[in-house]
């Protein structure tokens, strides 16, 4: 497939957000001459439930258009929908009955049908995924779902190794291909930032580039000078008042050093 050379941005929205996918805005007649902008991400993901999602943006503007009607390209997901696993029964592979994998191809046709530009097909078998292909006009981007697709995708986060954790590999798909392992070298590089500060090595005098000029500075230690003694008294207060405050004792919940 011959892909255009530039970049598209992807939406994809918090969980159940599509219940209700309404906007109104009013014009504020107080301001009449203030310009209105709405900023719209270029494609929206949604996941197939057995039903059509259908996206609108109302903008009722007074004194002005009385309706205007924003487009927004739509990508359909089929096979495991990751934010629909409490209806599916958990992370589990789609399709893998003649029945199941027949309604997965209707349910790519029906989002074809209903305007989506392209079609997410995760964790469903290889044959599968290149039937549904062929059967659509539309581009068709597997995850898990076998080399036949017109394209693909992995979170980068399991792809790069991202996350570091003795139990993480149990939770890496069996379908991501991990090309780092990022997440070990973050973690020595938290380590080693933490030693440089309790060390009192970072940031020292190569990261901390802003300086005074001497002269400032002089006219800067005068000016701390002149009300010294009433900062001192000020915090001496601060410090009574925040201990009389202070009610709570100092629980060890994750033990003593």
């Amino acid at each position: 497939m011959n892909c255009p050379r530039h970049t598209e941005t992807y939406l994809y929205p918090p969980f159940f957000i599509f219940n209700t996918v309404r906007a109104v805005v009013k014009h504020d007649h107080r301001r009449p001459r203030r310009s209105l902008k709405v900023e719209v991400s270029s494609q929206v993901k949604l996941e197939f439930l057995g039903q059509i999602f259908v996206i609108q943006f109302d903008l009722k503007i007074q004194h002005s258009s009385p309706f205007l009607l924003l487009i927004v390209a739509v990508m359909g997901h089929v096979g495991l929908t990751p934010q629909s696993i409490s209806v599916i029964g958990g992370f589990r592979a789609q399709g893998r009955t003649a029945v199941r994998a027949r309604k997965l191809l209707d349910e790519a046709l029906r989002l074809q049908d209903a305007g989506a530009f392209a079609i997410v097909l995760e964790c469903i078998p290889p044959n599968v995924a290149v039937a549904i292909t062929d059967a659509i006009e539309i581009p068709t981007i597997g995850i898990g779902a076998g080399g036949g697709t017109s394209g693909q995708v992995l979170v980068y986060h399991d792809m790069l190794g991202m996350t570091s954790h003795p139990h993480h590999k149990q939770f890496v798909p069996k379908f991501c291909k991990q090309y780092a392992t990022l997440g070990h070298t973050i973690i020595q590089s938290l380590e080693q930032f933490r030693s440089d500060v309790e060390a009192s090595q970072f940031p020292g005098e190569e990261y901390a580039p802003y300086k005074m000029t001497k002269e400032e500075n002089a006219k800067f230690r005068v000016l701390l000078t002149g009300d010294e003694e009433e900062r001192r008294h000020k915090q001496d207060e601060t410090v009574v008042k925040l201990s009389e405050e202070n009610e709570y004792e100092v629980l060890a919940l994750y033990g003593k050093k």
